[in-house]
This record gives C-alpha cells, structure tokens and sequence, in this order.
C-alpha cells in the first residue's frame, strides 16, 4: 500500500508533510527496542507487549494533524468500518492513508518489523496493511475533548499479523486494553493493560480484545494492522 499516493486523491496536505509524509527516524523513541518491551501473557493465546515507541514531540504532531482534519470537516470512517462494527462504535476512527501519513510505510517495514521479530521470532518481514486513528472520549468529557469519540468498543479480533496500538495524547482515567486468552467464555478479561502516551501495545492479530471504558476524558491511538511482505 502506498500511503502518499492514497492521499493525493484526498486533496488533504498535512500541516507538517516534511514529518508525517516519510519516516524520520528522530521521532522514534530511543527505549523502542526488546530489551525495553514488558511482557504479558496469555497461557493460551500468546504474548503482548508494551513499549515505548515514539516521542511526545510527534505524538503531538499527529494529534495536531488529526484535529485539523476534523477541524476541515473531512469524513471519517471509510470502507474498512462498513459492516458489522460501526464507525461511531470503533470510536471515530480516521483512515491514516487520508491524512497522508506516508511514513507509516518505512516505519512498519524498518523498526517495526525489527523489534517485531525479536519479540516474536520467525514473523518475517512486515508492512502496513492499514492504520487508522481512534477516538474514545467519556460521555462527561464531550464538552472539552479536542476530537469526536465514543466510550463503545466492541470485543473483537484483528484481520492483521501483529497489530500495533499506539497511544499518541489524551487526558483519561480507566480505558485500559481488556485482553482474552483462548478458552475464556466469560466476560472478565485475562489482562487488563495501561496505556499511556508514546507506547505501543504489540499483540497478535487473533488474540481476542477490547478496550475498556474510560472513567473520564477522552484518548488518541494510532492502530496499526500488520501483514507479511513476503
């Protein structure tokens, strides 16, 4: 997938292209590596993994670029949202190829698929088979919150090979990422993870999730979908 040709036919310049349009490797947090990766796992269905990943600095950059396309009127969802799940239920999400953040392909294929395979070894090359942003925010929050959300989050899998979720800003309490081992029919998680600004939540794409509901204010991920390049 070509991230800047997608956003050619949008009409959309991003407010910073010299940043979001390729990968610069300064906005990669310098602790994005497995000796820095926290484990946590399911007996059944597998590891994840938090990390840091990028820096506040372009965690706010990409906030910024998020907003101002809200702030444009641009759409939200897409055809990736159209079908079971709803966009207003996936918390608003924003297609990144729409933003013309092109340096998702570099950062996927580059430092991503690195530290990817030393978590988990034998994955093999990876690219970005789609991205987009989410948007929970608190009922109690909607007067204040800098971007539409929703307090919803189905419980679901991923169609990727390693989805990678990034917390890029917000203000919460609550809203950790609910994660279900196989087997589990109940409605208790087996884990319960934080987010928090500039890391990552590496898992497989079958492990079953859902985000929990925030407490108060509103949270801004990236969701990266990953697929095989080979």
């Amino acid at each position: 997938m070509s991230f800047p040709e997608e956003a050619q036919t949008s009409l959309w310049r991003p407010l910073k292209p010299e940043t979001v349009l390729k990968f610069d490797p300064r906005t990669l947090s310098p602790q994005f590596s497995k000796e820095n990766a926290t484990c946590h796992e399911l007996p059944n269905a597998g590891s994840l993994f938090s990390v840091p990943i990028l820096t506040d600095e372009f965690c706010e950059d990409l906030v910024a670029e998020l907003r101002a396309y809200t702030d444009a009127g641009r759409p939200y969802g897409g055809a990736h949202f159209n079908g079971i799940r709803s966009w207003k239920s996936t918390g608003y999400p924003m297609r990144l190829a729409e933003l013309g953040f092109g340096f998702l392909d570099e950062f996927v294929k580059g430092p991503v698929t690195k530290v990817v395979n030393e978590l988990y070894p034998g994955v093999g090359p990876l690219e970005c088979g789609h991205a987009h942003s989410i948007h929970r925010m608190h009922d109690g929050s909607k007067e204040t919150s800098i971007l539409p959300g929703s307090n919803q989050a189905p419980l679901h899998t991923d169609g990727s090979v390693i989805t990678v979720n990034i917390n890029i800003g917000g203000k919460w309490t609550g809203g950790g990422l609910r994660a279900f081992d196989d087997g589990n029919k109940t409605e208790e998680p087996d884990l319960v993870l934080a987010q928090q600004k500039g890391h990552a939540l590496i898992h497989p794409g079958h492990i079953l999730h859902q985000g929990a509901p925030l407490h108060s204010g509103d949270r801004h991920n990236l969701v990266i979908f990953t697929t095989r390049s080979d």
